[in-house]
């Protein structure tokens, strides 16, 4: 692509096209001061370290859950399925506790709900966290997970997708 020379760089064009990368969607839960849980939808999520086991996930600062995942400590990542496209609009929408009353959750290890029906869940204890422009980077140390056999839900050009069965 040619570089226009324009300095004014949209932020909503850059959204645009940092969403024709698919990405796969998750919920990412904790627990609030009160103990209610909190959880919010989230697709940029990575791995980061093999030894010790480290993920990330990005949390706008504007989420109701940012505060409560950065006081409690901990957080768990549930992989969404193809099937849970509800589930992620729920958790995309509102932040507390009344979108876990139609849900199957257990707390995990350390204390944050894992929502039994989700392609895989990833249970963390934060390890670092680092201030990046509107979002802080949670890099959570790993302290349990498990998957399913199930395909994963994709979030492509603002629309919900699946992998193609080969």
């Amino acid at each position: 692509m040619k570089d226009t020379g324009n300095p004014a760089l949209d932020p909503l064009r850059f959204r645009t096209v940092m969403g024709s990368f698919p990405t796969g969607v998750a919920v990412v839960t904790s627990r609030g001061r009160d103990g209610e849980p909190v959880g919010l939808t989230v697709n940029s999520l990575t791995s980061v370290s093999l030894d010790p086991l480290l993920l990330l996930v990005c949390i706008d600062h504007g989420s109701a859950s940012h505060r409560a995942i950065l006081e409690s400590g901990a957080f768990a990542v549930n992989l969404l399925g193809e099937d849970d496209a509800a589930i992620s609009d729920t958790f995309a929408r509102g932040e507390r506790g009344e979108r876990f009353a139609e849900l199957h959750w257990d707390d995990g290890r350390t204390g944050s709900p894992i929502l039994r029906d989700a392609l895989g869940w990833v249970d963390c204890s934060i390890h670092q966290t680092h201030v990046a422009g509107d979002h802080t980077i949670v890099v959570g140390r790993v302290e349990g997970f498990e998957v399913s056999e199930a395909w994963p839900l994709v979030y492509h050009l603002g629309r919900y997708t699946g992998l193609e069965r080969t």
